[in-house]
């Protein structure tokens, strides 16, 4: 499975995680390397009114409970919101 394969983590699973945690609770992905260039990044996902902000980078899902980072430099230089 390439890079290409992957899509952004899913609602579903973002839902999931965060099931038990109220608005503003913040998730992290600390010290994991970007599938692109390889650099340590730490990906920052809170759980906001709207639905879920991410900070650093962004969280892929490419299959079952595998999660890959892409850092904010790899992703185009742009923050993602999930709504």
């Amino acid at each position: 499975m390439g890079i290409g394969e992957c899509a952004i983590i899913s609602l579903k699973t973002l839902n999931s995680l965060f099931e038990d945690r109220s608005v503003g609770a913040v998730l992290v992905f600390e010290n994991v390397r970007c599938v692109v260039c390889g650099e340590p990044v730490s990906v920052k996902i809170q759980k906001t009114s709207g639905g879920y902000g991410f900070l650093n980078g962004i969280i892929l899902e490419p299959s079952g409970s595998l999660y890959l980072a892409k850092c904010v430099n790899c992703n185009g230089s742009r923050e993602a919101t999930g709504t």
